[in-house]
């Protein structure tokens, strides 16, 4: 009578046992950070960062950047952001560890478009205005100061399900002529 108890209770302990074992090793919790492993160096805060950091050439809010680019002349860069975690990422974790990788701090002349406020903004308006539809985005404009207007050469959006890398950004600077470092990392 002792035996088919005893079998029980060690069918019972090993099942358990595999059961604990296999539950443990299959629900691993995996930490997912932000920033990338090869850009994590280069910001240690970046909740602390902001666009100023970067020192860029000149900031424009989104309502009047159709009106002052018709008022340059050649070709200009713009970075079209806001206040969000997107922008923040780009700006701490892609733009400037892409324009501090050398010895020598490569300077770009970047406009930054300031899209805070503007929340109301019609992907319609976007496309009519900067030929985007989401921000941030790089924009590379033609402007033309005698015929008071301008023409988006190309254009680089960042899009959370698909973000892009330093590496492509890098090849889209290049590949636009912006691109004055050398081409790779040092």
């Amino acid at each position: 009578m002792n035996k088919p108890i005893l079998i029980i209770v060690l069918v019972a302990i090993v099942g358990i046992s595999a059961y604990t074992l296999l539950h443990k090793q299959f629900n691993k919790t995996v930490e997912v950070s932000t920033v990338a492993p090869s850009d994590a160096r280069f910001v240690q805060n970046i909740d602390e960062f902001s666009i100023e950091d970067l020192d860029l050439g000149a900031y424009i809010s989104y309502k009047d950047v159709a009106s002052e680019l018709k008022t340059m002349s050649g070709k200009q860069l713009l970075f079209v952001g806001n206040d969000s975690s997107d922008t923040s990422y780009i700006e701490g974790s892609i733009l400037f560890p892409l324009l501090n990788e050398f010895e020598t701090p490569l300077n770009l002349d970047i406009i930054y478009v300031d899209m805070s406020g503007s929340e109301d903004v019609s992907v319609v308006n976007l496309q009519k205005v900067l030929n985007i539809e989401v921000t941030p985005s790089f924009v590379l404009v033609d402007a033309n100061e005698k015929k008071k207007s301008y023409e988006v050469v190309s254009k680089l959006s960042f899009v959370s399900d698909e973000p892009f890398t330093v590496d492509e950004l890098r090849t889209w600077f290049f590949d636009n002529g912006i691109w004055t470092g050398p081409y790779g990392k040092n």
